[in-house]
Parts: structure tokens; C-alpha cells; sequence
């Protein structure tokens, strides 16, 4: 009687899986490449188990090292002539090690001792490798793969063959594109590389913003949908408690950087004030602007003296400053000598008016 627990078709779907990839060459490529394969198998298989010294197979020992060790919750009481009494809960089989047989007959089906026969071995501190039929046993094993596949020579080197050749059939083409997956049965479940499983998967609805169904079922009224937040950083906003505010520089306030925006003169106002400056010579005041101009004689440039706008001319001087945009050497010490010149000539002219 053959041993085995595989009562499917496991095997053909393993070997169909494996030959996917050549089964569209033609016959005679295709068998060649079935039978390269199954050689170089072959003497994979062979070569890994001849290092075991394990009695039976490494796959067998872990089979039966697992079901012995489920074993321990069972119950085994013996009886005369190598029988015992296996129970577990209200389950309760006869187990009978001369005649290799158990009463839930899967030992005899597969030629592994079941959950009860390990536990009446254990029960008898024996080995469950005595137990197991030969079939799974390494030297059967490897004996089975003494006779394996013969390399061969190529196709240049084969006799050819005598008598009339052998014709392939007529070839007529099928419409739509040629199926390379098995036919599936009705109760297996269809699977897909292409497509995703809807399993898990929760749909929102775009016209009433629930979850559960999509807008084609969807019954219920509309409602607006929210706008789309920009992408990027956000932006940060005044009203945010959490911003930052920048705090005001030490000693300028709002209001006087207001206030001295106010009261600077325009550019188009100073340039008017400069060409008047550039017809003579001397002290200038400005009328438009009210700042002192200076030129000197035998020179075509108009030198600014100082601002009547206090304010302003400290607050450029110092943002000035800050920038790099004054000359310690030159533009300071110039500018103090030109306004000391300025006073001065203010002053006589004061005193010789009075």
C-alpha cells in the first residue's frame, strides 16, 4: 500500500509552477530544457543528503520532532501485548506497535506515527525513528536517486533518424492573445498580479464625504468639499498665536519710523534743490527740501551739508552705518568738516544782516 498523506494535486501544480517559464518554446527546446533542470534537481537532491547521518530525512525528523512534542498533552495508560490506550479530553484511540496500526489511521496512511503513537513511544522511552517506514529513511532515499537523469550531447551530434520525418500538425492561429495561466476552478480563489484586493480597503465617498460607499450608490445629499491645502510649507500667518513676532529694534518705534517717512523729501525735491545749488557758489538752503547745499569754487560739484530734518538724517546716518555704506576716513570726517563750514558761515551771515 503506497504512504502518503497528499490526497490533492499538489504535486502537478508545483511542477506546472516550475515549468512556467519554458512551456511557450517549442517541443523539442522545451523538453530539453525540462530535462536540464530535473538533472541539475537531481543532483541537488542527491548531493545534500548524502552529508546527513540522520536515520531518516532532515524534513521527516522535523515533522515527527513536531508532533512528538504536541504529544505531551495526551494520556497513555498500556496494555498486554505492545498496546496502549492514548486519551486526551473525551478523544480516546487504541494504539498497537507490533501491528503498526492506530485506530484513527493515519499512521497506516502515511507511514508516520500520529500525535498517539508518539505519545505511546514516548510513553515507552523509545525512538520514533524506529517507527517510521522506510520509504522516508535516507539510504531509500538516496538509493531512489541512484538512476537519475544522463547528461547528453547537442543537437549537432544526434542520429538522425530513419524513415519518413515526422510532420507537425497544421498550425491555425487563435484569436486574441495566447493564455499562459492555468484554467482556475470555480472554488479557488482568483488572483491577480495586475489588480489590488479591495479586502481591507476603505472607500470615501466624494459627494457626501462618508466612508463605506463610493458616489455611484450614493444616496444622500451633497455636501461642499473643503479646499485643497496648498502644497508646500504653510505660510506663517498673523493671526497664528504660535508666530513669531519680530520685536522693534532698540530706540526706533513704530511711530517715529512713520513719522520720519513722512517728513523725508522726495528725490525729484532734492534734485531741484541741487540744480538751483549748482548756478552759484557757497552756502545753499534748499526750497523745496530745506537742506543745506555747499559748493565751492572751481568745482562742479554740490556737496550736501545737512538736513533741516533731524530725524531722518540720524536714522540714515545709522541704517547707513549698518549697511557699510559709510567711510570712517572720508564721508565722516568731510561731512563734519563741511557742516562746521556751514555754521559758521550761517552765523556771519546772521550777524552781519543784524
Amino acid at each position: 500500500m503506497p504512504r502518503s498523506d497528499m490526497i490533492d494535486n499538489n504535486v502537478s501544480e508545483s511542477f506546472n509552477g516550475y515549468i512556467v517559464q519554458v512551456r511557450a518554446k517549442h517541443i523539442i527546446d522545451m523538453l530539453e530544457s525540462i530535462r536540464i533542470d530535473l538533472m541539475e534537481r537531481q543532483h541537488k537532491n542527491l548531493h545534500d543528503m548524502s552529508g546527513v547521518t540522520d536515520k531518516v530525512c532532515p524534513r521527516i525528523r522535523k515533522k515527527i520532532e513536531g508532533t512528538k512534542h504536541a504529544s505531551r498533552m495526551f494520556v497513555t495508560k498500556p496494555a498486554v501485548g505492545e498496546m496502549f490506550q492514548v486519551s486526551h479530553g473525551d478523544d480516546q484511540f487504541v494504539v498497537n506497535l507490533n501491528l503498526s496500526t492506530c485506530s484513527c489511521r493515519l499512521w497506516e496512511l502515511t507511514g508516520l506515527p500520529c500525535i498517539h503513537v508518539c505519545s505511546a513511544i514516548t510513553y515507552m522511552k523509545r525512538d520514533v525513528a524506529d517507527y517510521v517506514d522506510d520509504c522516508y529513511t535516507v539510504p531509500v532515499y538516496i538509493a531512489a536517486y541512484q538512476h537519475a537523469l544522463q547528461p547528453l550531447n547537442g543537437r549537432k551530434m544526434w542520429p538522425e533518424a530513419i524513415g519518413t520525418p515526422i510532420q507537425p500538425p497544421p498550425f491555425w492561429p487563435m484569436p486574441g492573445r495566447p493564455k499562459k495561466k492555468r484554467k482556475r476552478d470555480p472554488e479557488e480563489e482568483q488572483q491577480s498580479s495586475t489588480k489590488l484586493k479591495r479586502f481591507g480597503l476603505q472607500m470615501t465617498c466624494k459627494k457626501c464625504l462618508q466612508i463605506g460607499h463610493n458616489k455611484r450608490s450614493c444616496n444622500n445629499e451633497a455636501v461642499p468639499i473643503p479646499p485643497k491645502r496648498k502644497r508646500g510649507r504653510p505660510c506663517m500667518e498673523v493671526s497664528n498665536p504660535r508666530a513669531r513676532v519680530r520685536p522693534p529694534r532698540s530706540g526706533i518705534t513704530s511711530q517715529s519710523v512713520q513719522d520720519d517717512n513722512h517728513n523725508v523729501p522726495t528725490a525729484a525735491a532734492r534734485a531741484k534743490d541741487r540744480a538751483v545749488a549748482r548756478k552759484g557758489f557757497g552756502i545753499h538752503v534748499g526750497a523745496e527740501t530745506g537742506n543745506i547745499y555747499m559748493r565751492m569754487p572751481g568745482e562742479n560739484r554740490v556737496h550736501f551739508v545737512a538736513p533741516t530734518h533731524v530725524g531722518s538724517s540720524s536714522s540714515s546716518r545709522s541704517t547707513r552705518a549698518r549697511r557699510g555704506r559709510v567711510n570712517p576716513v572720508r564721508g565722516t570726517s568731510g561731512r563734519i568738516a563741511r557742516q562746521t563750514i556751514a555754521r559758521d558761515a550761517l552765523g556771519t551771515q546772521e550777524s552781519a544782516a543784524k
